[in-house]
């Protein structure tokens, strides 16, 4: 995924796909609202690997 996009290229072809059709806009909002959805809970999932992490490091550097 290139970094800061958040689109693979798989989501890239999609999108450019959805910008040459003669399509609404709305269906380029709903796919990107797709993706930040997306974004934001693979966000909570590292969140949390981070905050087990953080734990992990706190428990054993305190020994």
């Amino acid at each position: 995924m290139p970094a800061g996009r958040g689109l693979g290229i798989a989501d890239l072809r999609r999108f450019t796909h959805l910008l040459r059709a003669d399509g609404e806009a709305g269906e380029r909002v709903e796919f990107l609202t797709g993706r930040r959805d997306e974004l934001v809970r693979q966000a909570g999932a590292l969140a949390a690997a981070i905050k087990v992490l953080d734990d992990k490091i706190a428990y054993y550097g305190s020994r």
